[in-house]
């Protein structure tokens, strides 16, 4: 009984495992899966910090949020055109330059009052390996400047199939235990008691 039990537990906690990995690209955006990749870097006269989505990169869609603030008085700086110069460290290819946009162009601004402080970009990396990002800044007021930092991308085969493999799994599992639990609660309740428990009663009772 107890093994029983023991793979039950197994299975269930499969379950969870497995649905936490095909729900995982849906919270790629909410901060709960975020990665710091820099914070406050000297850019100029602005200090910059970036964060990644998903926190472990895998090749695919990525999103990264920048933060622009005055190193004079750390105040965040609106107004400005951000952009995200990206090159593979090994290898030929040339830079990806995406645009971050901040205020009424980030789509986020309107549900996250605080994302207006923000500049949001979104960009595609197919192929893994290590690759150095460089975020510029220009702003007419404030001048130019500029910060380097260098990321990590994985291959997101192997991902796939593990997260195939346990959803598959845990599909199967869910199937037994629904149909374990409709077994068990079909049976008929018996109130028959062991012989053995009944004459110790009627000993006791007799006392």
């Amino acid at each position: 009984m107890k093994r029983t039990n023991l793979v039950r537990l197994f299975l269930v906690l499969e379950l969870l495992v497995a649905l936490t990995l095909v729900t995982r690209p849906a919270a790629a955006h909410t901060g709960e899966d975020a990665q710091l990749q820099v914070l406050n870097a000297p850019a100029g006269p602005y200090s910059v910090t970036v964060w990644s989505y998903p926190g472990r990169l895998y090749a695919g869609a990525i999103h990264f949020t920048v933060a622009v603030a005055d190193t004079k008085d750390g105040r965040p700086v609106l107004g400005s055109n951000v952009k995200l110069e990206i090159t593979p460290v090994q290898g030929p290819g040339s830079p990806i330059v995406v645009e971050a946009l901040n205020g009424p162009a980030n789509p986020a601004a309107s549900s996250d009052p605080s994302a207006a402080f923000l500049y949001e970009a979104d960009t595609k990396l197919m192929e893994k390996g290590d690759y150095n990002i460089r975020v510029l800044v220009n702003n007419r007021a404030t001048g130019l400047g500029a910060a380097d930092f260098q990321v990590e991308v994985v291959s997101a085969t192997a991902y796939k199939w593990v997260v195939s493999v346990l959803f598959v799994q845990a599909m199967a599992t869910a199937v037994w235990l629904v149909k374990e639990g409709i077994t068990t609660w079909s049976k008929p309740f018996s109130w028959k008691l062991n012989p053995g428990v009944l004459a110790s009663q009627r000993s006791a009772a007799a006392r």
